[in-house]
């Protein structure tokens, strides 16, 4: 509800959006008393909860040294309080429709089809993944052949592949780029918006040019290319350095070329190339022999001393005899 998020869900299924002003707590009353009414159904049974006396007072205790529930516990408290709300909670002093039967029970849910059914008509229903989608932030995504970048991330999809978006041509690709929902919880993958449309989308996955960032959030990314860029940041100056040293370096051998050069100012431009091709092979063949590996075998290396595994013992590896074991008696066997 921050932000600009809101405008893509009301543009898409036309919700009316209306914002209380500032600091007017009585202009939202029922909001503000639920903070309280819901608070009151898991206090009595929980530790860390709020406490009137805080740890800036001197002597008051600090409550959240009782903390005990995890994220996921406190949302499974909080959901299960608002479904037993809808379903089981009597509204006794509901002030009742004139048309509403006596039998209908005061409970929010069976009030909230009646309504339905008498009062506002058929409500809209839209596809369940077209709702998370428009539920999630959106922004602009550009476009190269490295693939669709967000956040520094490339992703790809078949769709994209098939319109031709990542081909060198770039009159196939939107220039002004385009629009994308994204999961800050998950950055495998976004969802984009083929031609701005709302109620369409198309699943894009990261590509290996990314894969760093596979089984990250959106946070890991964004923490990760900021210290990335620290890091570049911090080493830029030594590569500017290390370049100019480089130049310094090059026009050094340059110098050191051109005063080791012959004297060819009595020669002409023919005779100085005909023997060009000769005088390259003969080059390199001079390379080859300075250049080329040539590994000698150590000659004083003695061969290897045989130690027995039995001192002083003969061993014979001869061929065992056999002759008892093949004519012996058959009562002896």
């Amino acid at each position: 509800m921050l932000g600009k998020n809101i405008e893509i869900l009301s543009a898409a299924f036309g919700v009316r959006i209306e914002n209380t002003p500032p600091y007017r707590g009585d202009a939202k009353g029922i909001v503000e008393r639920y903070f309280r009414t819901i608070q009151e159904d898991f206090k009595p049974y929980v530790d860390g909860v709020v406490l009137k006396e805080s740890t800036k007072k001197r002597g008051g205790y600090d409550y959240r040294l009782d903390a005990k529930l995890s994220l996921y516990d406190f949302t499974e408290t909080i959901i299960e309080s608002v479904i037993v709300h809808n379903n089981h909670l009597l509204l006794e002093k509901y002030d009742r429709e004139a048309e509403m039967p006596a039998e209908l029970p005061l409970i929010p849910i069976h009030l909230w089809n009646w309504g339905v059914a008498n009062r506002t008509g058929k409500l809209n229903q839209f596809p369940e993944d077209i709702v998370k989608i428009n539920l999630l932030p959106h922004k602009k995504a550009t476009i190269s052949e490295l693939g669709i970048k967000l956040f520094g991330c490339f992703y790809t999809c078949t769709e994209a592949i098939k319109e031709g978006w990542f081909d060198r041509f770039k009159g196939a690709r939107p220039e002004d780029g385009v629009t994308v929902a994204y999961d800050p919880r998950n950055a495998d993958s976004i969802y984009l918006r083929p031609k701005n449309k709302l109620n369409q989308f198309w699943i894009c996955e990261l590509t290996d040019r990314s894969r760093r960032f596979r089984g990250c959030t959106f946070w890991d990314v964004w923490s990760q290319t900021k210290e990335e860029k620290k890091t570049n940041a911090a080493l830029k100056p030594d590569s500017i350095l290390a370049h100019s040293k480089l130049e310094h370096k090059i026009e050094k051998i340059g110098n050191r070329a051109s005063e080791s050069q012959p004297d060819t100012s009595s020669m002409s431009n023919q005779s100085r190339t005909t023997n060009i091709s000769e005088n390259k092979k003969t080059e390199k063949e001079i390379e080859r022999q300075n250049t080329a590996f040539n590994i000698k075998k150590d000659e004083k290396a003695s061969p290897a001393k045989v130690v027995p595994l039995h001192n002083n013992e003969k061993e014979d590896y001869g061929y065992p005899d056999m002759t008892s074991d093949l004519f012996g008696d058959d009562d002896e066997s």
